[in-house]
């Protein structure tokens, strides 16, 4: 449900990187917060 969710937002993401419209280092962070976020959540779940 979560991957449903959260895809369209990475690819929207994505899009705004390569389009030039969002800055290159903002997208790394979002990553890594997903990540972290998604083992978080595993981990008290």
């Amino acid at each position: 449900m979560m991957f449903i969710l959260i895809a369209p937002y990475l690819a929207g993401l994505t899009d705004g990187v390569v389009s030039g419209k969002v800055n290159q280092g903002f997208y790394p962070r979002v990553l890594v917060r997903m990540v972290l976020s998604r083992l978080a959540g595993a981990v008290f779940a």
